[in-house]
């Protein structure tokens, strides 16, 4: 116990004062001196936040369909009647509309036949799957009966967070609902961690664990900032290294289930490969990063507008493409049919060459999308 209070301690000493300077705590009367403002702290403003965002995050049970073999030792008067198993609690959930919208993991409810959400206040809630991205790992699911007091959570712009920015994580970690953890978000735009095909993970110290999945990272103005999703560890346990869904992302695939039952994502028909600085000097583009094209698909969208094999992607859009995985979020971000600016370095000169984008194959699974 002493050693976990002396832990603690520490870390509000280091998030004091940085925390003193958010403008949101209105702790700091009119007046006072400016040396003063920068040590003043309201001690309630985090618990305001905290304990007004627990009520939009719900903790997510389901159950599921007995495998043959499971079914097979059930007394014999037992099978065959469908039977599942009890509800098990698997993660989290985020209210995110008051007609009943949660957005969550897909692998928390990949393999559900019934799903029940379990609410801050421990109201039991029946709820359907509007639909599924692997892609991505984000699910959609519906109240079925929304009550008239559900509480969305505010959508923060996740593009706008930046580095060292507070966070709360809430979710059901080990089951134990509405736990609320602090942290600061440690990087943006990670990719190549290898957990989905599309990857744009912010990541934080905010301590996740097995049950936080789907559950909501929030901003210390108490807006959604992105889904928990998934940690780096070698217990098995929280290690400081927790990554998030962008709130940006999450919301595009929430609004195409809901709208169309698919995601779309634009294609362009390439196979690309990190460009090493020794081959950047190589081409004339000094230690420059960029996406080497090493191969395009006959017929695809690239193939039409002039790609070649050894073109360099030095940006999309006017955005830098500093690796891959980072083209390849880019372009499926992009609505199929748009025409996107590629700006390459080919035989060292610099070219920029307009492509309209195909539709990528989606691996998308619709639920029930009716109100």
């Amino acid at each position: 116990m002493t050693r976990r209070l002396t832990i603690w301690q520490q870390k509000a000493q280091l998030v004091a004062p940085a925390l003193a300077t958010l403008a949101w705590l209105g702790a700091v009367a009119p007046g006072l001196a400016s040396a003063r403002a920068a040590t003043a702290l309201d001690a309630t403003a985090f618990s305001d936040v905290a304990e007004r965002s627990v009520r939009s995050v719900v903790n997510v049970a389901t159950t599921r369909r007995l495998s043959n073999r499971q079914e097979q030792m059930l007394p014999p008067w037992f099978r065959g009647r469908g039977s599942v198993e009890r509800p098990a609690s698997l993660g989290s959930g985020v209210i995110v509309s008051r007609d009943g919208l949660v957005l969550t993991n897909n692998h928390v409810v990949e393999q559900a036949h019934g799903i029940e959400l379990t609410l801050h206040d421990g109201r039991k809630l029946e709820a359907r799957l509007v639909g599924r991205d692997p892609q991505s790992d984000v699910a959609v699911l519906r109240i079925l009966r929304p009550p008239a007091d559900l509480e969305p959570m505010p959508i923060a712009d996740s593009s706008k967070i930046r580095l060292g920015e507070i966070v709360l994580a809430i979710g059901s970690p080990f089951g134990l609902a509405q736990t609320v953890t602090l942290g600061i978000i440690s990087a943006k735009g990670r990719a190549n961690v290898g957990i989905v095909d599309y990857e744009d993970f912010i990541q934080t110290d905010a301590s996740i664990n097995p049950g936080n999945s789907g559950g909501a990272l929030v901003s210390a103005t108490g807006e959604l900032v992105g889904i928990n999703t998934a940690i780096a560890s070698r217990t098995g346990g929280s290690q400081g290294v927790g990554f998030a869904i962008p709130a940006n992302m999450a919301i595009t695939i929430l609004r195409s289930l809901v709208d169309k039952g698919t995601v779309e994502r634009g294609w362009l028909g390439v196979r690309i490969q990190d460009l090493e600085a020794r081959d950047a000097v190589a081409l004339g583009l000094s230690d420059r990063p960029g996406v080497r094209i090493a191969d395009v698909e006959p017929g695809s969208p690239a193939a039409g507008a002039g790609l070649r094999a050894g073109d360099v992607v030095l940006a999309v859009d006017g955005a830098a493409m500093s690796d891959a995985a980072r083209l390849r979020v880019k372009v499926a971000g992009l609505q199929p049919g748009s025409v996107a600016r590629f700006d390459l370095w080919r035989g060292r000169q610099a070219v920029a060459i307009p492509v309209r984008l195909g539709r990528a194959p989606s691996l998308a699974v619709s639920g029930d999308r009716e109100r």
